[in-house]
Formats: C-alpha cells, sequence, structure tokens
C-alpha cells in the first residue's frame, strides 16, 4: 500500500510561543512525502521522533495493527531553523498515510492531528497550528493554539517571500526569554494580524522577539531599507522572513547576500481564499 502527501511551507505572521495565539502565512515551498505501509510489522524508526510518533499514533488511529511503514522525503524547507518544516512534514505525512489506506481526511482532522502529534513528540510548546493551517491550507490563518482553532482567514497580497539564514547564528534556549514584556507585544502584534494589519504584524513581532531572544535586530532594520515591506523572525530562528514586491526582489538579495543563505519564494495563498 502506497501513498503520497504534498504540504507548502510558511513563515511568521505572530509567534505563538508566549501568549498560545499566532498567525501564519503560507508560503510556495513543498515537502514531499510517500509512504509504503508494508503488511508486517516493523519497527517504525525514521531517525525522528515526531515521524515516529506520526507514523504511529495514525495507525493506531485507523485500527491498523501489524504493519510497518517506509518513507521518504523530499523537502524545498531547511530544517529546524524556523521554516515551518515540522508542520510542513506533518501534513504531507499525514495526507500520505492516509493516501495510502484509502482514507479521506478533511483539513480540520489533519490540523487537529498535526497539533497533538507535534505536543507528544515534544517538538512544539503550542502545538503550532497556526503554522500546520498556513502549511496545509495556505493565505494568512490567525490562531488560538490553546484550542487549536483558527479564529481568522484572509489572503495576503501576491508577494515574493525571502529567506534569510545567517551565517554563524543559532537557535536559542528561548524558553527562559518568555517575560511580560514579550507577552504584551506579542498580544499587539496579534491583534494587528485579527484585523488584517499582518505587515504591520510581522514588523512588530519581528522585532520584539529577535529582541527578547538575543538575535541581532540589523537584518530586520537593512531587509526594510532595501525596500522590503515586512519582515521579522521566522518561528523561533535563527532564521528571517521579509516580504518584498517584485521590483526591490533583487535590492534585497544584493542587501542580504553577504549575511548568509538567501531562499527565495513567494505567497501562497491557497485555493479557498
Amino acid at each position: 500500500m502506497q501513498g503520497e502527501g504534498v504540504s507548502h511551507g510558511a513563515m511568521t505572521v505572530v509567534n505563538a510561543v508566549s501568549t498560545g495565539r499566532g498567525a501564519a502565512l503560507g508560503v510556495d515551498l513543498k515537502v514531499k512525502v510517500k509512504v509504503n505501509i508494508l503488511e508486517r510489522e516493523t519497527t517504525v524508526s525514521t531517525g525522528s521522533t515526531l515521524l515516529d510518533v506520526v507514523c504511529k499514533r495514525f495507525l493506531e488511529r485507523m485500527g491498523v495493527n501489524g504493519l510497518g511503514v517506509k518513507l521518504s522525503i523530499e523537502s524545498e524547507i531547511p530544517q529546524a531553523v524556523g521554516m515551518k518544516s515540522s508542520s510542513a512534514v506533518v501534513n504531507a505525512l499525514i495526507l500520505a498515510l492516509a493516501d495510502a489506506l484509502g482514507t479521506k481526511l478533511e483539513a480540520k482532522q489533519v490540523l487537529k492531528m498535526n497539533a497533538q502529534y507535534s505536543r507528544e513528540a515534544g517538538v512544539s510548546i503550542t502545538g503550532a497550528i497556526d503554522d500546520a493551517a498556513a502549511c496545509l491550507l495556505g493565505g494568512i490563518r490567525v490562531t488560538d493554539n490553546t484550542q487549536d482553532a483558527i479564529v481568522k482567514s484572509y489572503a495576503a497580497k501576491e508577494e515574493k517571500v525571502v529567506f534569510l539564514i545567517p551565517k554563524g547564528v543559532t537557535r536559542v534556549d528561548f524558553k527562559s526569554k518568555i517575560d511580560a514584556s514579550l507577552k504584551h507585544n506579542a498580544l499587539t502584534a496579534y491583534t494587528l494580524a485579527l484585523i488584517g494589519k499582518y505587515c504591520e504584524a510581522i514588523n512588530l513581532n519581528g522585532f520584539v522577539y529577535a529582541h527578547a531572544f538575543g538575535y541581532p535586530e540589523e537584518p530586520i532594520i537593512l531587509a526594510r531599507r532595501c525596500g522590503a515591506v515586512a519582515c521579522g523572525l521566522s518561528g523561533n530562528g535563527p532564521a528571517y522572513a521579509a516580504l518584498v514586491e517584485e521590483e526591490n526582489l533583487e535590492k534585497l538579495i544584493e542587501c542580504w547576500g553577504e549575511i548568509g543563505r538567501i531562499i527565495v519564494s513567494r505567497v501562497y495563498n491557497g485555493e479557498a481564499l
């Protein structure tokens, strides 16, 4: 039994880690997962606790026992830099497993499983349903992660998305850096996202989280000077993400070119927005 699933990536609009409320925007970077469900039991061991949990729990959910899973992943999204690779891979893996078993899933079922499995595997504090929803459905998804609920959805302007993975900057242990000031500013950014001012939300969120987590703010300032309409830290870093119109794309790439690795994509609004 073979199956295939595809999900897009996303960028942060508002990081939910401090308040449980967040927002994310779909990006046209893709992850494809292919699975082969074997009619004999094998130890599910992908080298990833998260993927092992997804495979095990999904088969349990479907009431399927005594089967094994082999999988392969093709991804345009770098891992562990804040570009939503985990959310995208889990979406695609759930869809691939469902495809292999001939099961149709609604989007809300995929998202609920994604949040549940991500918490169980310890890769997300909040369940990251904002990231999972933007990856699966596209557009801007404003969510209450404490309820695994999408609060508002709307399309973003069709613009280029530029990611920067800066040289010499590693992911920080951010849990000890969450304080009352960060929560207050994050809620303000969340309110901006709710009323459709997503660029303002990205800019505020980007500065406050970069400052709180100890990442350099210079890439954000430089991006705005080079024509980006919005820029901020993506996820928990260290990657940054900027929205830029086509006419300023090359200028931004040149500005960021010596700082680190550049990945250029575009906004993905999905088919439903």
